[in-house]
């Protein structure tokens, strides 16, 4: 763990874990973002590399991940795929607002396609 007051960063490398009530996030590296009023609170987290991120039932992977704690939002980048059931999806970008719930998968480019699979019962 490394610690730079001058940023208010926290970083955490290999295999790092950052866990919050429901929420786990799992990445090669974790990078704690501090509030700038010193309270010593985490305003975001940013992941990089074999992202993993739980929460509320969803599974979600990716290259890199940014989670904004106080706006409960998440975006994730880079070969996403998002599991919640026996349901995938799969693309470029993924933002989850688990204040509104609303989730929205991107594409790459022009020539690239969202990817889901879904179980009906």
């Amino acid at each position: 763990m490394e610690w730079n007051k001058q940023l208010g960063q926290a970083i955490a490398t290999g295999n790092a874990k950052a866990i919050q009530d429901q929420t786990t996030i799992t990445a090669n590296k974790i990078i704690a973002v501090l509030n700038e009023d010193n309270s010593q609170q985490i305003k975001e987290l940013q992941a990089i590399g074999k992202v993993v991120f739980i929460k509320d039932k969803q599974l979600a992977t990716g290259d890199k991940a940014t989670y904004y704690i106080n706006e409960d939002k998440v975006i994730i980048t880079g070969n996403v795929e998002l599991k919640r059931d026996d349901n995938i999806i799969k693309g470029e970008k993924l933002i989850i607002d688990f204040l509104s719930g609303l989730s929205k998968m991107e594409a790459s480019g022009t020539n690239q396609k969202v990817k889901m699979k879904y179980i009906t019962e």
